[in-house]
């Protein structure tokens, strides 16, 4: 996949990007609760 802007190829995947988002979001909500959270694949 393109940059949209200078057509340079994006450093990180798409799917690489929604993977860390989700291990963000489990880890916010580790500490929340203070228990392990499963990340659904």
């Amino acid at each position: 996949m393109k940059n949209t802007l200078s057509g340079e190829p994006y450093a990180v995947s798409t799917e690489r990007a929604v993977e860390a988002v989700r291990t963000i979001d489990a880890c916010f909500e580790s500490l929340k609760t203070g228990m392990p959270v499963t990340i659904e694949r």
